[in-house]
């Protein structure tokens, strides 16, 4: 096996395998190993602008160092691997003993560490080889609080570099936050950084981080992402803001990513912005009180995210946009003063009547006011006793005509809901060979005689192979059938329990009933038919919900009584301890599986 560069990989024959070199297997098994999703303590919320970065959590980076040291061939790919994602300067400094970490001053905030890196001696000649060794390696910096150097624990340190050094010849990904320490290892990386930077995140401001908007600026015909999140601009700098917005931005004509995670109105009006940017296939931002000065069709958006503050502002706005290649739409909702179940129904109709030519697969409709993102929302009305508008099927079946292909489709508005198994077994039969993520309001309010059973539930099991999230009230009890951990294996060898979902990963139950004695019924039920459950979600408003004295008793048994006010005090409580057994009696079964085979 080579270890020769990728880019001198020879022109393999038809007939011939592909010739993998050190680098590439390395590559992929990184790949396979990275976490995705952002940083444990990242100041950045989940967006798409961490969906492509290559963070490795802390197991992960043994892993690759203990590859490394199988053998030389190893060495430089694992190395490349390990330094590709830098949160900071600190370990950088830290390879030249140039750096000293001491104790934070003021009050110690959750989830930063007590003590910070600060500098101890002033950049060597000699220090530039060591650090070369290992910067020319980075290709995404993130610079927040948590792991920058903070200069001004100690006297001032010369750290320039002679003119024209390049200590970042791959850097195309860099992050930042305003604050002093982040200031100056952002200068730090941008006085020294290559011409491969092509995408930035970060907050926008003249007065905090002048340097970073001029680099915007003079990069502008580069960029391909950009994502702007609070914008911290003063008086003194507004100008220099409008500038931006009215004349850098627009001229960014290779950017594909425009994320806007504040409100940017008062400078743009993105709507009318759109046709600038001729290649844009992924954009963001905030639609509050501007809305198309023209008629817009747009055939470049791929995925699309908009918060909102007015939904039947948002679908006059919404009057005079066709979108022809959209495959992702995310709409999330601030305030909800007046949004109903009527409210949500011409929401929807106005966003297919956009999308109408669109080939759209992903679906998120979404409220501040529900409890998947607000736990202090007021508490959706009860079907059952509520005059107000309820939804159903009727109001799924629009999509379901338009999209019978959609894969994800997230609907979390904490609105009353009436979905029997029949609906589900309808909604099943248009999406279910397809989907793989389909939450269906389950923290709204629900019918307790119209919604889902385990009849539903095991439907959904036996027809959606793909489904890896589902989002879903229900009632009743597991059936006793299957309330064990036993196998049975036929002369074949071949498991005859009932069917098996092995692709469900997470499960949102919302505030579905639980019987405070049927817990290890409902693990052995969902481990049964969800082999591969990892998480199961209450709605958070259940946290605080207490069973009555007489739930907690059970024929008068006072050892049981005594265990159960310990474990058991609530639904919430419940469904956490089912989510605790599944794994085990999967194991178990497993096991059994294996004994008897």
């Amino acid at each position: 096996m080579s270890n020769k560069s990728s880019s001198q990989a020879p022109q393999s024959g038809p007939t011939m395998h592909k010739i993998f070199y050190i680098e590439d297997l390395v590559y992929l098994i990184v790949q396979k190993l990275s976490v995705t999703s952002r940083p444990r303590f990242a100041y950045f919320s989940e967006t798409p602008s961490y969906d492509h970065l290559h963070w490795l959590a802390p197991d992960v980076k043994d892993d690759v160092r203990n590859l490394g040291q199988v053998g030389r061939v190893f060495r430089e790919p694992c190395l490349n691997a390990l330094w590709c994602h830098q949160e900071g300067l600190s370990k950088l400094f830290y390879m030249i003993s140039a750096v000293e970490s001491v104790p934070r001053e003021g009050p110690r905030e959750v989830g930063f560490p007590s003590n910070v890196w600060t500098l101890k001696r002033p950049l060597r000649a000699e220090d530039i080889a060591t650090i070369s060794f290992y910067s020319t390696r980075i290709q995404e910096m993130d610079l927040q609080d948590r792991l920058m150097i903070h200069p001004w624990k100690q006297p001032a340190f010369d750290v320039s570099l002679p003119l024209g050094t390049i200590l970042f010849p791959q850097l195309r990904h860099l992050l930042w936050v305003c604050n002093g320490a982040v200031n100056w290892n952002l200068e730090f990386v941008l006085n020294s950084t290559g011409d491969g930077l092509k995408e930035v995140t970060g907050e926008a401001s003249y007065n905090f981080n002048p340097k970073a908007m001029a680099m915007m600026e003079e990069r502008r015909h580069d960029l391909s992402h950009i994502r702007l999140l609070q914008d911290w601009t003063e008086d003194d700098t507004r100008n220099d803001m409008i500038k931006f917005f009215r004349d850098i931005l627009p001229d960014a004509n290779n950017l594909r990513d425009l994320f806007l995670d504040f409100t940017y109105e008062h400078y743009l009006n993105m709507w009318d912005a759109i046709p600038l940017f001729p290649l844009l296939s992924r954009l963001s931002f905030c639609c509050l009180t501007a809305r198309p000065s023209a008629p817009l069709s747009n055939q470049t958006l791929t995925s699309l995210t908009i918060y909102i503050r007015d939904a039947q502002f948002f679908r006059r706005a919404l009057k005079n946009v066709a979108f022809t290649s959209l495959r992702e739409f995310e709409l999330t909702s601030g305030v909800l003063a007046g949004f109903s179940a009527e409210v949500f129904r011409l929401l929807l109709r106005s966003i297919i009547t956009a999308c109408t030519d669109s080939p759209l697969t992903s679906l998120l409709v979404r409220t501040y006011d529900n409890h998947d993102i607000n736990p202090l929302a007021p508490i959706p009305e009860d079907p059952d006793t509520s005059d107000e508008n309820i939804l159903g099927l009727d109001d799924l079946r629009p999509l379901m005509k338009k999209y019978p292909t959609l894969e994800v489709l997230h609907l979390g508005v904490g609105l009353p809901w009436a979905l029997h198994d029949d609906a589900i077994r309808e909604v099943v039969s248009v999406w279910g060979r397809g989907i793989r993520s389909l939450r269906l309001d389950p923290n709204g309010g629900w019918s307790t005689t119209k919604c889902a059973t385990f009849a539903g539930l095991e439907h959904i099991a036996m027809h959606c192979p793909r489904l890896t999230t589902l989002g879903l009230y229900f009632v009743g009890s597991p059936p006793a059938s299957i309330c064990s951990a036993t196998v049975h294996i036929d002369a074949g060898k071949r498991s005859t329990g009932p069917y098996r979902n092995e692709a469900l990963r997470d499960l949102y139950v919302g505030c579905s009933p639980l019987d405070p004695f049927a817990v290890n019924d409902m693990a052995m039920y969902l481990s049964m038919r969800f082999p591969n459950l990892e998480t199961i979600k209450p709605a958070e408003r259940m946290r605080t919900q207490l069973d009555p004295p007489e739930l907690l008793t059970n024929n008068g048994d006072r050892r049981r009584v005594g265990q159960t006010v310990k474990r058991l005090t609530g639904p919430f409580q419940r469904w956490e301890m089912v989510e605790d057994i599944v794994p085990m009696v999967g194991l178990a079964r497993k096991q059994e599986r294996l004994a008897l085979i």
